[in-house]
């Protein structure tokens, strides 16, 4: 996510390119090397993303969604935690700031964790200070915002 913004490529079309390069470098199963594979969230986003049926409106809440599992990860909420229930929060935030409303129950049914993780990731969200700014402050700065918070304890 980090390389997209700086270089200013799609960062979904930047994923493609590295879930290519991951394909042709790995040298075994996960299974047989005892390496857990890291999962990309973009491609997850946008799967989710389609599910929830935002319309024309799809990319534009993916690439939101994105911004804030970026904003997510500066603030240290994304290590150690499964891509799929920052996936929710994230899909849930984005919605409401492009005027859709999706309770956590359905986003529930499509990202299949727990009602309760993506609460929990709403509310450790709500406590950074990219929380605090308007829909069109966190777009134009949140890559920009110097504060970051310290990992949970």
């Amino acid at each position: 996510m980090d390389f997209s913004e700086v270089i200013e490529v799609n960062v979904f079309a930047l994923g493609e390119v590295y879930k290519a390069l991951m394909k042709t470098l790995w040298l075994g199963t996960p299974a047989n090397s005892g390496i857990t594979p890291f999962v990309a969230p973009e491609p997850l986003i946008m799967k989710f993303a389609r599910k929830l049926e935002f319309g024309s409106s799809t990319q534009r809440v993916a690439e939101d969604a994105a911004k804030i599992m970026r904003r997510m990860n500066r603030d240290w909420m994304v290590t150690g935690r499964r891509p799929a229930g920052l996936c929710g929060a994230c899909i849930i935030l984005a919605a409401r700031m492009n005027n859709f409303r999706r309770t956590v129950r359905e986003v529930v049914y499509v990202v299949k964790v727990a009602d309760i993780t993506i609460s929990k990731r709403l509310e450790e969200f709500k406590m950074t200070t990219s929380s605090k700014l308007s829909v069109e402050q966190f777009r134009k700065y949140s890559g920009r915002l110097k504060v970051q918070h310290d990992p949970p304890a």
